[in-house]
């Protein structure tokens, strides 16, 4: 091996570590409008997901009174699909299919 594919093939590895060792960036809250069910406590949307809503001060939002209901709720969805709820739930009447 030359000197010349050395000094490249070393720069290609310092390129890779560097670009290893860089911070992961956390994404930011989106505006989402999600519709689901509650089961069990449970609001799980229509793709499947278990979303955890969350009212003021990040606390978890009471959806018991929509248990076996179908509702649409809007509000702002960060990583771990924590879900900070804006308005009031709108209920669509009986869930499709109760688990």
């Amino acid at each position: 091996m030359n000197r010349r594919m050395m000094i490249v093939g070393a720069a290609v590895i310092a390129a890779d570590v560097l670009a290893c060792g860089a911070p992961a960036l956390a994404s930011r809250p989106v505006p989402r409008t999600i519709t689901g069910c509650v089961n069990g406590g449970v609001f799980t949307s229509d793709d499947g997901y278990v979303i955890r809503a969350r009212g003021p001060g990040f606390r978890e939002y009471d959806l018991s009174r929509f248990e076996g209901r179908r509702i649409v709720v809007r509000g702002m969805l960060s990583p771990g699909d924590l879900f900070a709820v804006k308005g009031a739930p709108r209920d669509r009447g009986p869930c499709r299919n109760p688990r």
